[in-house]
């Protein structure tokens, strides 16, 4: 599948080619894991295949001979083995064993769904996310708040608000240069968040048929996953391509930081603008399209609303932005719609809502509160009320921004009558999870049926006042 990228126009005003189409409904699916096949001449030795599998095969039905890339590890343990043996050569580096009794208490929070406890597939999980946490807080001496983790797992957060310690420090592996060396986080006064956050929505905000006036490349891989899921899967259906092609609304904007000027330069030159980099995580509301063979019919089908995460760079120079924004590496793009669990549908809304500068909403509901009422930017009251409609699945969240309010409403809800497949051409060799998923709905409100949680922030931040 070609790479997309490209100044994307921005727009809403583009039309779903085979909108009645009855084929063209969102199914819900199970990322296939990696898989391992003899390789030619391999001496036992396993071809890793991975998400190229198909490729290969495809490639060998045609009658072309290739070689999959093969690995010396005769098993999963044995990659493990090597990877902790190469760690331990490694100075600084210190590998924390597991502790007997923290590996007892976090098999209860697995049984008893305390937090990282929760459900995956109708499974039980987190009994090993609780172990290494807990003995990582006692390597910390108790202070969690010292770490810095590599990491963007909710669960971590869940964690410790469950046992009412700080959290640590989380980025992902693109932040680490601006976290630890050459910038710091615009966490003060907010100054150049604003400023980003105007120079956004202008540009957003522009002649829809028109570049937004910056680029974002997608991740072939997450829009290749996002065909599946919205177009479903089968021998009869085969995608050609997938494109990122408008860039709609401004969601949310996180881990903004500055680079910090050097001591040892020189003066600017007189007379030469000082211009400083800043970089942020920006969350947005896209459309991607895909074309697709069927039945020997080639279609086009658009899916409004997706949510792209993308690593932006911008130039600031005298109190604005002046150059605009570059994609730093490839944006995610996908759409959250099924969830395992009620629990992970409430933790995707909130997690969605913290992305919202300068509101400071909560990326976990706190436990112990039915709602939630902050002051966001420029004084706008915002509010929001958690019903629990019962114990263990269903549940009804409020939001109201501004006075006089307005008020949106999302119901998240057990699909009973769902039956939950993993894509196979063969019906028999499809994956059928024993529990129907969670289904996350709008109940009221101007909010985007397709993707109700983001769009629910996107909503918020178009009524906050930066």
């Amino acid at each position: 599948m070609p790479e997309p990228s490209a100044d994307i126009p921005r727009g809403k005003d583009t039309q779903r080619d085979t909108a009645d189409d009855p084929h063209l409904q969102p199914t819900p699916t199970a990322s296939p894991g990696c898989a391992s096949a003899p390789g030619p001449g391999s001496s036992g030795r396993h071809a890793l295949l991975g998400p190229a599998g198909p490729a290969y095969r495809r490639l060998a039905e045609a009658g072309l001979e290739v070689t999959p890339p093969s690995s010396p590890y005769g098993d999963q343990p044995a990659v493990q083995h090597a990877f902790l043996q190469s760690l331990k050569t490694i100075d600084n580096v210190t590998v924390l064993p597991l502790s007997a009794d923290n590996a007892r208490q976090a098999l209860q929070d697995q049984i008893l769904q305390r937090p990282p406890g929760r459900r995956k597939d109708g499974v039980k999980t987190g009994a090993a996310d609780s172990a290494w946490l807990r003995d990582l807080s006692d390597h910390a001496g108790g202070d969690l708040s010292r770490v810095l983790l590599v990491s963007a797992d909710a669960d971590v957060r869940r964690a410790c608000q469950q046992w009412q310690i700080p959290a640590p420090l989380l980025r992902g592996w693109g932040q680490l240069l601006e976290t630890l060396f050459t910038f710091t986080l615009d966490d003060s006064d907010a100054t150049v968040t604003r400023l980003i956050v105007g120079y956004l929505e202008d540009r957003l905000n522009q002649d829809p048929s028109g570049p937004c006036g910056f680029t974002v490349t997608a991740d072939p891989r997450h829009l290749a996953d996002l065909a599946e899921q919205t177009l479903g899967s089968g021998w009869h259906k085969q995608v050609i391509s997938a494109e990122l092609t408008h860039l709609e609304q401004l969601v949310g904007l996180i881990n903004v930081a500055v680079q910090t000027p050097d001591p040892a330069a020189a003066d600017p030159t007189p007379g030469r603008p000082v211009i400083h980099t800043a970089l942020a995580r920006v969350c947005l509301l896209g459309t991607a399209e895909f074309l697709y063979r069927e039945n020997e019919e080639t279609r086009t089908w658009q899916e409004h609303d997706v949510l792209v995460c993308a690593d932006l760079a911008f130039e600031i120079q005298d109190g604005g932005v002046v150059i605009g924004a570059d994609s730093r590496r490839e944006a995610a793009v996908m759409r959250p719609f099924w969830f395992d669990d009620s629990s992970q549908a409430l933790q995707e809304v909130c997690e969605a809502l913290s992305t919202i500068p300068l509101l400071g909403f909560p990326d976990c509901w706190p436990d112990s509160q039915d709602y939630v009422e902050l002051t966001g930017p420029g004084g706008t009251p915002v509010y929001a009320e958690l019903e629990r409609r019962d114990p263990w699945s269903a549940w009804r969240l409020t939001l109201a921004v501004g006075d006089p309010a307005e008020w949106a409403e999302l119901i998240c809800e057990h699909v009973e009558e769902a039956t939950w497949v993993a894509p196979d051409p063969d019906p028999a060799e499809a994956d059928v999870f024993p529990d129907p998923p969670f289904e996350l709905r709008v109940s009221s409100g101007p909010l985007p049926h397709r993707n109700p949680a983001w769009g629910l922030a996107a909503w918020v931040m178009s009524r906050l006042r930066m």
